[in-house]
């Protein structure tokens, strides 16, 4: 005969056979329209959710690359102005205003100026620093060989697909230093392409000028043998549809440049 533990396990086994062949049916069955409209919600929100999330990690990480590149391309044109201007006396220093524009700083509307400059440098084709005997005492000064301009400019750049705000640099050979050079000289005309001799030094530039900040902008800046220093400033501010994302990078740099003051023959 049978014992009790076999018709235990027999009873057991009869259980789990019966919950099997229930299983069995509901998956036959399938799911329900309702079932499958609550899984497709919830599908939805996590989806839409991870969407999001990806949106704004990517508006995030393109702002700080634009924002990186705009530092950049700044601190390397004011290094840049730092060191040619520091290298010529103030009395070669011609600067004209190209143009006058409303900014918004600090919430606050300032009129400033857009400036070009232009002044003597010493430096040769291959670079070196060239100088020259001068007076009974025999002093060295600086010989110059060319005049550097630096200016901003607009024209349309065919890889981006739209206007472009740029700085550019420009060297001109010129060694009678009798008169200075104007700088408005080598500016391209409006709306014409940018000149192929000339450096480009930074793109999206808001504005440069040269001398005390927000000065009067019914005046061109002067330069004076008193005029030991001169204050570069440079402002550069991104367009809204290049960044996609809330804020707009603007950089504003400042310095003040000692000159030499030497007679410009």
């Amino acid at each position: 005969g049978h014992t009790r533990g076999d018709i235990r396990r027999c009873v057991g086994m009869l259980h789990l056979r019966q919950n099997i062949a229930r299983i069995f049916r509901c998956s036959q069955r399938g799911l329900t329209l309702v079932e499958i409209l609550i899984a497709l919600g919830v599908a939805s929100i996590g989806v839409i959710g991870a969407y999001g999330l990806t949106l704004a990690i990517e508006k995030y990480h393109r702002g700080s690359l634009v924002t990186a590149d705009m530092y950049h391309q700044s601190k390397m044109a004011i290094e840049r102005l730092f060191r040619d201007i520091s290298e010529t006396s103030n009395t070669t220093v011609t600067i004209k205003t190209t143009a006058v524009k409303t900014v918004v700083i600090k919430d606050k509307e300032v009129i400033v100026r857009d400036d070009a400059i232009s002044f003597a440098s010493a430096r040769g084709e291959n670079g070196d620093f060239m100088l020259e005997t001068h007076g009974s005492f025999g002093l060295s000064r600086p010989s110059w060989q060319k005049a550097i301009a630096y200016y901003t400019f607009q024209y349309y750049n065919d890889q981006k697909k739209e206007d472009v705000h740029a700085i550019f640099r420009k060297e001109i050979a010129k060694t009678d230093w009798s008169t200075n050079y104007d700088p408005t000289l080598v500016i391209p005309d409006p709306g014409g392409p940018p000149d192929p001799d000339a450096e480009l030094i930074a793109e999206n530039v808001d504005y440069m000028y040269f001398g005390p900040p927000y000065p009067d902008p019914e005046t061109d800046p002067e330069i004076t043998p008193q005029d030991y220093m001169l204050e570069v400033s440079l402002s550069f501010k991104q367009a809204q549809k290049n960044v996609k994302a809330g804020v707009v990078p603007e950089i504003r740099l400042s310095t003040g440049v000692i000159m030499m003051n030497r007679d410009r023959g």
